[in-house]
């Protein structure tokens, strides 16, 4: 590594330890435009940067749009709504930025078969980023067209994900991403615990096999689909014993 590109790298690490996302965001960038593809611990400073940047908007927007929901006087509702809309836009433009960076720049240089967890790694933070610019869109048209960019770059993440072995982490990650978005943007309960379930039982079995490829961030994330999918299969339960409950009730009317 040269002395200028490890300068970045600490200076990156440096902005993480302060929490200086901001810094952080730019000296990655800076990296990527001087340096292209990133190496694995760069990558992973790459993604911090803007996840948590990202992440300060998502919760200010969840705050305001819950102030909004419950605000009792018109006066305070339209404060409220431009202020929203301003939290908004922040959040789209960081993660415009995001997936134009990734289009235009990363996913080229991982065209080769060496580079398959890459191009991975980086398909799947694109659909994650469309997936949070979702959530604060309210015109229709501009939602649906956000959602469809964001389920193909998922669906291309899992096609090269074929490729890697069921427990890698990025693999795992991405079930467990595209799952949450089936769930939560998609409303598709059913889809989203077969995603998750079909994740899960992949890994394990892998990893029952003694497979070689162990990895450390696995465990983890097999624990979050199984949260998610045992939540989620009780809610599934939930909504069929309310459709009985319902049909007994219509029939003895």
């Amino acid at each position: 590594m040269s002395e200028a590109r490890e300068n970045l790298y600490l200076q990156a690490k440096l902005a993480e330890a302060t929490e200086r996302y901001g810094d952080m965001a730019e000296l990655m960038k800076e990296m990527v435009q001087l340096w292209g593809l990133p190496t694995e611990e760069e990558r992973n400073l790459l993604l911090v940067s803007f996840k948590n940047l990202v992440a300060k908007k998502r919760f200010a927007w969840r705050v305001l749009n819950t102030i909004g929901i419950n605000c009792k006087h018109d006066k305070d509702n339209k404060i409220g709504h431009t202020y929203r809309e301003t939290v908004a836009l922040e959040l789209k433009d960081i993660c415009n930025e995001v997936t134009q960076m990734i289009s235009n720049t990363l996913l080229d240089l991982c065209n080769s078969e060496e580079n398959i967890e890459n191009k991975v790694f980086y398909l799947k933070m694109k659909a994650d980023h469309l997936r949070y610019i979702t959530e604060v869109l309210v015109e229709e048209d501009e939602k649906k067209s956000v959602v469809e960019d964001a389920d193909t770059a998922y669906k291309e993440a899992l096609k090269s994900a074929e490729k890697l072995p069921n427990s890698h982490p990025n693999k795992l990650g991405l079930a467990l991403n595209y799952s949450v978005f089936q769930y939560e943007i998609l409303k598709n309960v059913k889809t989203a615990c077969a995603l998750a379930k079909q994740g899960l039982d992949d890994a394990v079995e892998e990893l029952n096999n003694h497979n070689e490829n162990v990895f450390n961030d696995s465990e983890l994330i097999m624990q979050l689909l199984q949260d998610n999918l045992s939540l989620w299969t009780q809610e599934q339960d939930s909504k069929s014993e309310s459709n009985d409950d319902n049909k007994s009730e219509n029939s003895d009317q």
